[in-house]
């Protein structure tokens, strides 16, 4: 597997990018300010890295990237089937298919404890990467 920088790299970023290789057991490779299609001619499916956030770019050039997109949007509802599911108290829970984290998210906005796993490896990556890093105001997508 590579990984590589955005077009706006800088010292800082291919530092970031190379400890990721490093800690992935991946390679870095310079972008050398190869568009997408070229560095996927170049080294297959990819990680991409920017100074906010991991990308994977796959050989169809689709981008999976970490967004909390419908999590938010259920937070912010007054009604969601999952969180009416699981009750009023607070629970300590097992989310074993994490995918892209929105039941993790409103499971845990409602109060809960929730730990996540995910059986592909990219997926994990980006997605656990993600929540690490992403900022925002609400503070009920913090948690």
């Amino acid at each position: 597997m590579i990984i590589t920088t955005s077009l706006r790299e800088n010292e800082e970023l291919i530092a970031r990018a190379q400890a990721l290789a490093l800690d992935l057991g991946a390679d870095y490779q310079p972008r050398r300010k190869l568009s997408l299609a070229k560095c996927l001619e170049r080294f297959g499916p990819f990680y991409l890295l920017y100074k906010d956030r991991l990308s994977f770019i796959n050989a169809d050039a689709s981008e999976l990237t970490f967004h909390p997109d419908t999590a938010a949007l259920r937070i912010k509802a007054p009604h969601d089937a999952l969180v009416s599911l699981l009750g009023k108290s607070p629970k300590t829970i097992l989310d074993t298919t994490m995918g892209l984290a929105s039941d993790s998210l409103v499971m845990a906005a409602a109060g809960n404890q929730v730990t996540s796993l995910e059986s592909q490896d990219v997926i994990f990556q980006v997605v656990s990467r993600g929540l690490a890093s992403y900022q925002t105001d609400d503070k009920q997508l913090e948690k």
